[in-house]
């Protein structure tokens, strides 16, 4: 892929644009259990907004689904 990557589509811009991928520790509560896990996010580099990466979603959601489970075995 060469580090190019497939513009998304800003909702505030209401236009496809690049982005730039940030990481960082987020938070949740899961079945009434509060857990911190690694997330990507994408941020507009026109606006600086979030925008919809299904593919960082995906990886967000089993990265809070293992740190659940992981606090869960240790209480």
């Amino acid at each position: 892929m060469g580090g190019s990557q497939v513009k998304r589509y800003c909702y505030w811009c209401d236009k496809d644009v690049d982005y730039r991928i940030v990481e960082k520790v987020a938070e949740v509560e899961i079945r009434g259990v509060r857990v911190a896990y690694p997330a990507k996010i994408a941020l507009c580099c026109e606006c600086g907004k979030e925008i919809y990466v299904p593919e960082f979603d995906d990886a967000n959601i089993e990265n809070a689904r293992r740190a659940y489970q992981e606090k869960v075995n240790h209480l």
